[in-house]
Formats: structure tokens, C-alpha cells, sequence
């Protein structure tokens, strides 16, 4: 009984390591899409407000801050992860709003819109 036991022990740390390995994929592939539809808006000038998401406000920030902190709040990988995925959304958010005010030119025009995905992509 104590081999079951143990196997069980060991088959439901995999189950919670995985599903733990799948939300973040999931919520990975939210900041994909996410970045993909501010490409767009950026490119297309055609930004709306409800593009715009801060890192407290999308669905791994809303993860992050509650039930990913009571998890994993002591956790310095944890903690590590915090200022990327900040950064992501500032970047991001940057270009939205100097395409939606049309100041771009004020924020180093083509180039910087090119250079702050590219900074975004470095924190994704």
C-alpha cells in the first residue's frame, strides 16, 4: 500500500507541475496575441482603447497578483518575472498611445515604434 501510495503522491505532483507548465502557456500565448493585435493597431493606426492593458489588468497579471502570489509570492523566479512582464506592457502601451495621439514623430518616429516592440520582444 505504501508503493501506491507513493505513486500516487508522485502521479499528482506531475498533474500540478503540468498544469502549473500549461496556465503559463496559455498565458503566454495571450501576451502573443496581445502583442500581435498592437502590431496591427500600430501598423494600421487604428488604436482603440480597449488595446490598451497594463501588467495588473490582462489575464497573467490578474493570475500573477492573486492566486500566482499566494503560490509562488516567495519565490524569487517568481518575484524575477514581475519587471518583464511590466516592461512588455509599458513598451507596448507606448507605441498605442503615440500612434492613437499621433506623436509618434515626438518618440523617435518609425524607428522607435520598431526599437520599443523590439524591447517588448526581449521581455516576452
Amino acid at each position: 500500500m505504501s508503493t501506491f501510495t507513493t505513486e500516487l503522491s508522485d502521479t499528482s505532483r506531475t498533474s500540478s507541475v503540468s498544469s502549473l507548465a500549461l496556465l503559463l502557456t496559455v498565458y503566454k500565448i495571450h501576451h502573443i496575441l496581445y502583442k500581435s493585435v498592437a502590431y496591427s493597431a500600430v501598423t494600421n493606426g487604428n488604436v482603440r482603447e480597449e488595446l490598451f492593458k497594463d501588467h495588473h489588468s490582462c489575464g497573467f497579471g490578474k493570475w500573477y497578483y492573486s492566486i500566482g502570489k499566494e503560490i509562488f509570492g516567495n519565490s524569487e523566479t517568481y518575484r524575477k518575472i514581475e519587471s518583464h512582464h511590466k516592461a512588455i506592457h509599458e513598451f507596448v502601451n507606448e507605441n498605442l498611445q503615440c500612434v492613437k495621439e499621433n506623436g509618434c514623430a515626438l518618440k523617435g518616429g518609425k524607428n522607435g515604434i520598431i526599437e520599443r516592440f523590439e524591447k517588448a520582444e526581449e521581455h516576452s
